[in-house]
């Protein structure tokens, strides 16, 4: 049915219409609901560049359809969980933008501004476990990702049972290379 709406919409106004793109907006909403993200998706992509076309960057209506495309772009590359690389670094870069327009148009306080930040917050806090390595140096990565992740651990845990800096850049080489670069980075 809003896919009807939406066809006549664009029929009898252009795509660049406010109007067509809100309806656009309305079926991704409806799509989200529905779980259908690669439908959400596929409908964002589209319409966000007509609105940055035809509304500018900043409108707060291009930025409601960004915010929306984080979010497609994010659910519709999970799968069981886990994330692909691409779609995660394409969504922390459109979350991003989306968060420095919506701050300097809004201000910092504005509900938009808030829930875009949110957004962006979850997505920096992503455990790397639930990413899927697509590129080999992607996954070189996520290796030495756990491994320095176990030795900030350890280095803070040494810290909370009183050791001193000194004592702490001493132990971290134990644990090889990388080890050593994080000795070398301890304060």
């Amino acid at each position: 049915m809003l896919r009807g709406v939406y066809n006549e919409q664009k029929e009898a106004d252009g795509i660049d219409d406010i109007e067509t793109l809100s309806s656009a907006l309305s079926m991704a909403m409806i799509l989200s609901n529905l779980d259908r993200y690669a439908d959400m998706k596929s409908c964002l992509d589209e319409h966000v560049l007509v609105a940055q076309r035809t509304l500018g960057p900043d409108h707060r209506f291009t930025l409601e359809l960004r915010r929306e495309q984080a979010l497609a772009t994010f659910k519709a590359s999970s799968k069981r969980g886990i994330i692909g690389e691409h779609a995660l670094v394409e969504t922390c870069k459109i979350t991003e933008d989306t968060h420095l327009r919506t701050r300097r148009v809004f201000g910092d306080q504005h509900h938009f501004t808030v829930r875009i930040r949110q957004f962006r917050d979850k997505m920096a806090r992503i455990d790397l476990r639930y990413v899927r390595a697509e590129t080999e140096g992607f996954a070189k990565f996520l290796l030495d990702h756990d491994v320095k992740m176990g030795i900030r651990k350890a280095a803070k845990t040494f810290k909370a049972m009183g050791a001193s800096d000194a004592e702490i850049k001493a132990v971290l080489p134990a644990f090889g290379r990388l080890g050593v670069d994080a000795a070398e980075k301890w304060k």
